[in-house]
């Protein structure tokens, strides 16, 4: 009986743990949270974080001016359908964007 338990936490352990550690991975990559957005009454005023892949914040309606201009890091972001407008030059100089 007690070995039985123990075949049954090591194999709920052998599927959970793929589903963790890969989780994390994905969020390590596409990665930004929350605080590394700066945000005023729904405009996107700043961004200071050195993900490679972000998605805009449901909460914005606005990307301002230069927001991520000159980021070299950024490859792909994610906009939302509330993002209703994007400033000039808010990606400027993102030469990595696809």
């Amino acid at each position: 009986m007690k070995k039985r338990k123990l075949i049954i936490i090591f194999c709920i352990i052998l599927i959970i743990l793929p589903i963790l550690l890969y989780s994390q991975i994905y969020s390590q990559k596409t990665g930004a949270s929350d605080s590394d957005f700066e945000i005023r009454k729904g405009v996107l005023v700043s961004y200071n974080g050195s993900s490679a892949e972000i998605t805009i914040p449901d909460t914005v309606s606005r990307i301002a001016n230069g927001v991520f201009q000159g980021n070299k890091e950024l490859i792909k972001v994610t906009i939302p359908g509330t993002v209703t407008s994007i400033d000039r030059d808010a990606f400027f100089g993102c030469e990595n964007l696809k």
